[in-house]
């Protein structure tokens, strides 16, 4: 399983800043994400967010959906206390609800409209808890609603070149020289400690979860965000 501990409140006060380091097309993938949710969602829509973070995406969210009821939820405190900051400074107070916890420790009293689930699910770690995850999301989420999903898929070990590419970003970017230490060692435990999924698995975790064949939307070296509506019927 995922462990809080990696997500610690200095981690979090920089979370944001190395995610756009990391990850090429990182403001394209939120925006991508929200952009697909107004074109198919209500506007009054109820979207759960889980492994909501930072709460990047709540403000991109909102901006595209006003009318739309988030909640977004995070085992890691830390990361919630700078989501809980993002959502005042946005005067989103009454559009967004943030939970610390797990799917399974909370009553939301109600199923939702889309589920959004953005790099999380290769911090899990293990088929079956990245089975369980996925299920929990679809009992979550109404027939014919909407998840989607991004995690890192594949070996970074099977492409050393796109290790050089990330390293290079992170080399040329504008964080200091500490800063930049730190995440090279980040991401260097990462790739070697993490075992990340399949897309064979997480289509397969989909399709057991009563999701449809998930659509591609965006990709940036291994990762990669999908589209898909839960069958209805269940």
């Amino acid at each position: 399983m995922s462990s809080t501990s990696n997500f610690s409140r200095e981690r979090a006060k920089h979370y944001d800043q190395q995610g756009q380091v990391v990850l090429a097309g990182h403001e394209a993938l939120y925006s991508l994400t929200a952009d697909l949710m107004s074109v198919v969602l209500p506007e009054s829509a109820n979207i759960l967010v889980v492994g909501v973070g930072t709460g990047y995406e709540l403000g991109v969210i909102a901006d595209r959906l006003p009318s739309s009821n988030l909640v977004g939820i995070d085992p890691a405190e830390s990361m919630v206390d700078v989501a809980r900051g993002r959502v005042r400074e946005a005067g989103l107070d009454s559009q967004v609800e943030l939970k610390v916890g797990h799917l399974g420790d909370h009553d939301l009293g109600r199923r939702f409209d889309a589920a959004v689930m953005l790099g999380v699910l290769h911090h899990v770690q293990g088929e079956g808890p990245r089975k369980a995850l996925v299920q929990a999301v679809a009992d979550h989420v109404k027939p014919s609603g909407h998840l989607l999903l991004a995690c890192q898929c594949g070996s970074w070990a099977e492409h050393p070149e796109f290790v050089e590419v990330m390293n290079r970003s992170v080399s040329s970017s504008e964080l200091d020289v500490e800063a930049k230490s730190s995440l090279l060692d980040l991401m260097k435990s990462a790739q070697t400690d993490m075992i990340l999924p399949s897309e064979k698995q997480v289509f397969g975790f989909l399709s057991e979860a009563g999701f449809c064949p998930p659509q591609r939307y965006f990709q940036s070296l291994l990762f990669t965000a999908w589209w898909s509506r839960r069958e209805t019927g269940v």
